[in-house]
């Protein structure tokens, strides 16, 4: 069979053509495999991130219990049922809640919860269950701290209304607890107590300016506050 010019010229386009489809080809095939492979490492990618999610989701849902707030001064209980006595309101609530002892136990707390190897490991319950025994334990020892009048001046009349830490009020065993608080608070500098069971914490000691009556030579200003400085 003999080819004439114009045939070898139509079977030479031919061909050119079959080749540039094949690259078309080709080259379509290679970007849907680039956009499969970068698909599923997306995918991959998105998983990953999904799992990571639910350990958050997880460690959120394991809330610390709001425990039973059992009485209405004590230190321990509300340093190991703090979610529940710190939440409730209560003259108490600020001279004990926020008590340097209690808030070193509970920063604590929550140090030991923010640990996401042990997350990964064994779980939030876990996690959880551990951190209120330990937390616990950092409570009790409250128990066994030095509390004496001995620690304070004899009491002298004076009310001063500033360098107030806290205060309790209408508290029955405010005298007591007031002691207490200050012999246990680093930076309680003196306290005083008045009738009707109220009393103060001071991180400061101020004597109080009294004045006299220009005619009588008697002082202006009189309390019945009796105020201790701490030694």
């Amino acid at each position: 069979m003999k080819f004439n010019k114009k045939n070898e010229i139509i079977i030479i386009i031919i061909i050119m053509l079959i080749i540039v489809c094949l690259i078309y080809y080709l080259l379509n095939y290679y970007e849907y495999y680039k956009n499969n492979i970068n698909t599923k490492n997306n995918n991959n990618n998105k998983n990953k991130i999904n799992s990571s999610e639910e350990i958050i989701n997880n460690e959120e849902v394991i809330k610390e219990p709001s425990g039973k707030c059992n009485t209405a001064n004590d230190i321990v209980d509300f340093c190991i049922n703090y979610n529940k006595c710190c939440s409730e309101n209560s003259t108490t609530k600020a001279c004990l809640c926020e008590h340097p002892f209690i808030q070193k136990c509970r920063s604590d707390f929550e140090e030991c919860l923010d640990n996401p190897e042990e997350l990964k490991l064994y779980g939030g319950q876990f996690i959880m269950d551990k951190c209120l025994e330990k937390n616990k334990k950092c409570c009790i020892p409250y128990n066994s701290l030095s509390i004496s009048s001995n620690n304070f001046k004899s009491p002298i009349k004076n009310n001063p209304e500033n360098n107030i830490i806290c205060s309790l009020a209408n508290t029955n065993t405010a005298e007591e607890k007031c002691l207490e608080l200050c012999n246990t608070r680093p930076d309680c500098k003196a306290y005083s107590f008045k009738k009707f069971n109220t009393c103060n914490l001071y991180n400061d000691v101020t004597i109080d300016k009294i004045n006299s009556n220009a005619y009588t030579g008697k002082p202006i200003k009189k309390t019945k506050v009796d105020y201790y400085i701490k030694k």
